[in-house]
């Protein structure tokens, strides 16, 4: 087409809007093809021709399968060039090189309120910054104190943290105490952790028991390894998971978590993609709610390839100065799946999801549509049959 318009020089100016036109119908095509599939599923009503499976087909990037019983084609660069944009767009950097979408805008509001639970960027949140800020990790409590801060203290309040006083413990009994004077003070709600979902708090074990078996777990584990670091990786986890800890052994969430503070910390070995993506796959945290949201489907091997593709793609295209705000400069698995994690919280959102990924709010309303469209089409026939009786 560029060549047709390059011989009237006069329409040369129109190959943008035909490029954005060309963009805007694969979108609705992908909307009606999205239907069509609802619809196979109990009979043929519907066929669009598989433009977007032709596209896939052309791409040499990992290809994405359908999940579950609903299925949709998807085009996998599109999901990974929606990643980049997202991680991008969330960086707060000054010189965007485009203008925020409304659904951008909305995500970005979202950060701004509740960093810890919605930026993609473990170093730019509040308590990530004070941890690395007041703990030490060459101190003989670090781990310790790095595990009751994790488990009491992720994402609350700065003046709660404070008042926690988690840099200065030295045994479970006494941050029972501060724990027990700031909920005299502040109240339960003050101690509610949030940034890990809705029933993470319910799951915290509130008695001085369970704060010193915890404790004395991560003391245990930290005087084996302060002379002996880095930890291979999955000893380190198995060390964490086999103490009979609180929260810990039990709650691979919270093994996923720690193990990224100390990878982060040169304590623990950056983990292997196959490692990474075992431990995302058993932990089946939002990390892979997220994959799935980018069309992956729920299998080791296919959690592998695309680790291993969203780290190569966030590192290549991402700007400069959106890498700078990781650490080391370079984006690592832990971050992936901290980026992953937001992507399925985005998609969660009405006001914040994109139409590239996939979301159950929009299936759910593909598919209200569709037994619309089906309803539609089966009570004409009826009224007709009424008509020729009468």
């Amino acid at each position: 087409m560029s060549s047709a318009l390059s011989v009237d020089k006069s329409l040369v100016d129109l190959w943008p809007v035909y490029e954005k036109l060309g963009k805007q119908l694969i979108v609705m095509h992908k909307a009606e093809y999205d239907v069509s599939l609802i619809n196979s599923s109990t009979r043929q009503r519907l066929r669009i021709p598989p433009l977007l499976e032709l596209l896939s087909t052309q791409s040499e990037e990992p290809p994405l399968v359908s999940l579950g019983s609903f299925s949709a084609a998807f085009r996998p660069g599109a999901s990974i060039e929606e990643l980049v944009r997202f991680v991008t767009a969330s960086s707060g950097i000054d010189d965007l090189p485009w203008k925020l979408d409304e659904h951008e805008h909305q995500y970005k509001q979202l950060i701004d309120q509740h960093p810890e639970r919605y930026s993609c960027f473990r170093e730019k949140n509040p308590t990530y910054r004070k941890v690395l800020s007041d703990l030490d990790p060459t101190d003989r409590l670090y781990l310790p104190r790095l595990m009751l801060w994790r488990v009491y203290g992720w994402g609350l309040d700065l003046s709660v943290q404070k008042q926690l006083k988690f840099h200065t413990i030295s045994n479970g009994r006494q941050f029972y105490r501060n724990w027990s004077r700031v909920m005299g003070r502040e109240g339960i709600n003050a101690l509610r952790i949030t940034v890990y979902g809705g029933q993470y708090f319910c799951n915290i074990p509130q008695d001085v028991e369970a704060m010193e078996r915890l404790w004395n777990g991560g003391l245990k584990i930290w005087s084996a390894w302060i002379t002996n670091q880095p930890q291979n990786f999955t000893v380190a986890k198995k060390a964490i998971s086999s103490e009979k800890m609180p929260i810990y052994t039990s709650g691979r969430l919270s093994q996923l978590l720690l193990l990224g503070d100390l990878v982060r910390a040169s304590i623990v070995v950056a983990p292997t993609v196959a490692e990474m993506a075992n431990l995302i796959f058993t932990t089946n945290s939002g990390a892979m709610k997220g994959l799935e949201a980018l069309g992956y489907t729920r299998k080791v091997d296919h959690v592998v390839d695309a680790l291993s593709h969203i780290r190569d793609k966030l590192n290549t295209e991402l700007l400069p100065s959106v890498k700078m705000l990781f650490h080391g400069g370079e984006v690592g698995l832990f971050d992936v799946e901290h980026i992953l994690c937001k992507v399925a919280r985005k998609q969660q959102k009405s006001t914040t999801l994109s139409i590239v990924w996939r979301s159950k709010l929009k299936e759910a309303d593909l598919k209200r549509k569709s037994k619309s469209i089906e309803g539609t089409k089966t009570v004409q026939p009826a009224r007709k049959r009424r008509k020729a009786a009468t």
